[in-house]
Order: structure tokens, then sequence, then C-alpha cells
């Protein structure tokens, strides 16, 4: 049975070397495919890259706007408080 099958893919081989090419043409076309796909796919990767960097400088920036207001806020908040209690205070003593 073995021997049966060895004979048979030798008789496939030789069909195939009759064409002088052994699939190297099909394989050469697949490979220039997939170079062609890694080339996209890295371009691909590099635009997704620059927007995600691009996504990290916009949320660091409202990040900072955040804080600002909220320092602002906490200031006004701070002087509105303070300045009637110092006027209490100045009116105590």
């Amino acid at each position: 049975m073995l021997a049966a099958q060895v004979a048979a893919n030798a008789q496939r081989l030789n069909d195939i070397d009759s064409t002088g090419t052994r699939g190297v043409l099909v394989v050469q076309t697949q490979l220039a495919d997939l170079k062609g796909d890694v080339v996209s796919g890295f371009a691909e990767t590099k635009i997704w890259q620059g927007r995600h960097e691009q996504e990290h400088r916009d949320e660091a920036k409202s990040r900072t706007n955040t804080r600002r207001w909220a320092w602002g806020l906490g200031v006004a908040a701070l002087a509105a408080l303070e300045s009637p209690l110092l006027v209490l205070i100045a009116h105590l003593h």
C-alpha cells in the first residue's frame, strides 16, 4: 500500500517536472501578493498609530484644560467664601 502511494507521488512529481517549473511561478505570484499585503498592512499600522498618538495628545490637552478650570473654580469659590468671612471677622473686632 505504501509502495503504491510512493509510486503515485513519484509519477505526480514527474508530471509536474515536465513543465519545468514545479509550481515556482505560483509560489512567486503568491509571494508577490503577500509582499503587497504586508506593505499595505504596515501603511495601515502607521496610519492607525498616528491616529492613536493624536488621541493621546487630545486627551492630554483635555485633562490640562479640565485642571485649569478646576483650579480657577476653586480659587473663585475660595474668594467668594473668604470675602464675607473677612468682613465678618473685621466687624467682630
